[in-house]
């Protein structure tokens, strides 16, 4: 019995709801519609820890935060070299494998245990022209991060090899591009850090996202919860504002600006099938497509106070 190729493709910071197959109001994701079409969708999954860092061991270890020590969001750089990533066994089996994209687990973008192939970035990366690490070396590049990732591993994907193989695939696309200095100061780059590819930047003009029932303002929610009052004063300072504007996803642009960087990811999913049934691996390959978390936008007063500007 042939052994199957594993291929994880995971998106950062996406919500439930932002593909076309689960629901999203206009978001077109006809490919990424085709797994859910011709898979299995898993509509009442969940993660036990909902923040980057933490998940994402999760996701490679099978374990729980407590488990795995990976917590928060803090740089734990030199723990996550001690993973127990499940590559480190597939390639005890004779599996080929490979991690292109983000890591976000420690900040530096070197290779970790478990892999053959690595291409990777410090930190959250850039997304237009981006330094990656390929196998230890940093290298600079031109154009689109998303594109970039999606051309690397149909590049993998389509070599010719006699042994299975495991591609982890992790996009920096939904998270915004934004900086913060030493200072705490932070460079903005595109509409509130979202940036999309440029043929994609006129996607989905005046489109809206329909407000929901819980999407209520602070001054409500805390009126029904008032224990939830203490944390939304947490919020309020000035540093705290400066990050979440960076990072917020509460207005419509904003929302829309989200959509239009996921059409580069679903494009990259047709390539990636494409390639797959080219090289007759399609029917031999499972494929798990998933994200670390998602934002709110503005349900039970979480994520921006501007929503819906």
């Amino acid at each position: 019995m042939r052994r199957p190729n594993f291929l994880v493709i995971l998106v950062d910071d996406l919500r439930y709801d932002e593909f076309g197959a689960a629901g999203h109001p206009y978001m077109k994701t006809p490919h990424i519609d085709r797994l859910a079409r011709e898979g299995l969708f898993f509509e009442r999954a969940f993660h036990t820890t909902p923040i980057c860092s933490p998940n994402r061991a999760s996701i490679v270890t099978g374990q729980y935060a407590s488990r795995h020590g990976i917590i928060d969001n803090v740089a734990r750089d030199a723990m996550s070299y001690r993973l127990p990533n499940y590559h480190i066994e597939l390639q005890s089996l004779g599996y080929l494998t490979a991690h292109i994209g983000k890591w976000h687990m420690g900040n530096d973008g070197m290779p970790r245990p478990g892999y053959d192939l690595w291409v990777s970035y410090d930190g959250h990366g850039r997304i237009v022209n981006p330094r990656l690490n390929h196998d230890g070396k940093y290298v600079d590049h031109v154009g689109y991060i998303t594109d970039l990732m999606n051309s690397l591993a149909v590049e993998f994907i389509a070599r010719k090899r006699d042994r299975p193989w495991s591609l982890f695939l992790a996009h920096k696309a939904v998270h915004p591009d934004a900086y913060q200095a030493a200072d705490g100061t932070l460079d903005m780059r595109g509409f509130g850090g979202y940036v999309a590819a440029e043929r994609h930047r006129d996607l989905y003009p005046k489109a809206v996202f329909p407000r929901k029932p819980n999407m209520l303002s602070l001054a409500e929610v805390a009126k029904a919860k008032p224990a939830w009052a203490e944390a939304f004063k947490l919020k309020a300072n000035e540093r705290s504002r400066a990050i979440l504007s960076a990072i917020g996803a509460g207005t419509q642009e904003e929302i829309r600006q989200r959509a239009r960087m996921m059409a580069a990811v679903d494009e990259g999913v047709g390539t990636i099938l494409d390639a797959l049934e080219r090289g007759g691996q399609l029917d031999d390959t499972l494929i798990l497509f998933l994200s670390d978390n998602g934002y709110f936008f503005g349900e039970h007063g979480l994520g921006p106070e501007r929503r819906f500007a």
